[in-house]
């Protein structure tokens, strides 16, 4: 064997170990550094299942709104009992009497 190979072989040999060990802190290293962390990933994943939480939220409002859109399209009731409820609305020949509740004691 020609003398630079043989010095080849015995550099490998001699710092095989902190080769490997060099190279493993880097792999480590880059685990934790960057954009294509493993803590990125893991702060990416979380918002991520933020928001499709927040997307099935509103999914259900939506689904909860369509049924209501429905609801007021078709039943009359269901409209006058809204008007009186929420804007306090009476028909020509009513009369709105407002009850409210002292705050106090009741002597």
């Amino acid at each position: 064997m020609p003398p630079k190979k043989k010095q080849k072989a015995g550099f490998l040999k001699e710092h095989f170990l902190k080769i490997i060990a060099f190279a493993s802190i880097i792999a480590i290293a880059s685990l934790f550094r960057g954009d294509y962390s493993v803590i990125e990933y893991f702060r990416i994943e979380k918002k991520i299942n933020k928001v499709k939480t927040h997307n099935n939220t509103l999914e259900y409002k939506k689904v909860i709104l369509e049924a209501e859109k429905e609801r007021l399209k078709s039943d009359k009731n269901y409209i006058e009992k809204i008007a009186r409820e929420k804007y306090k609305m009476a028909k020509k020949d009513e009369k709105i009497i407002r009850i409210v509740k002292s705050s106090g004691s009741d002597n």
